[in-house]
């Protein structure tokens, strides 16, 4: 089994929370049949690994906390829905790396992540966790969003 097989399966295994039509759609390769949700495409030319948040201040919680969840094995064309159903933020945020040729999807948000597949929801970061750089993607309010991952 290759790396990125083995980081697909460790991190469909650690988010339970995902639909089912989503963990097809991830394990095929194609887009899933949800149109609702965040959505997100690589179009970008390159095989990625890729990581998502939220910003759990939006609904209550503490600024500045954010949810994150990586990391995804992404095939160059490959769709994935994210976080399914109608939007819960206005905000997503999202970074993505080949480390193969050092390329990052980078953005000014910094947000939580680890070497291994996670799922955080921390204020600041643990001993064994380290910041990234994440891209804010402004939805307005959209009931889902779709976010192509650009060369």
């Amino acid at each position: 089994m290759t790396k990125r097989n083995v980081l697909r399966v460790l991190a469909m295994s650690c988010l339970p929370l995902l639909a089912g039509s989503v963990l097809a759609g991830a394990q095929t390769g194609a887009p899933a049949a949800s149109a609702e949700g965040f959505r997100i495409c690589n179009r970008s030319g390159q095989d990625v690994e890729l990581a998502t948040a939220v910003d759990l201040g939006d609904q209550g919680g503490a600024p500045g906390t954010y949810l994150s969840k990586g990391w995804y094995g992404f095939d160059n064309g490959q769709c994935f829905v994210m976080w399914p159903g109608p939007l819960q933020h206005r905000y997503f945020f999202v970074y993505a790396q080949n480390k193969q040729t050092g390329k990052e999807w980078k953005g000014d948000v910094l947000v939580c992540v680890s070497r291994e597949p996670f799922e955080l929801s921390a204020p600041g970061c643990g001993a064994d966790k380290y910041s990234r750089s994440f891209v804010r993607i402004d939805t307005g309010n959209s009931a889902s969003w779709t976010y192509n991952l650009q060369p």
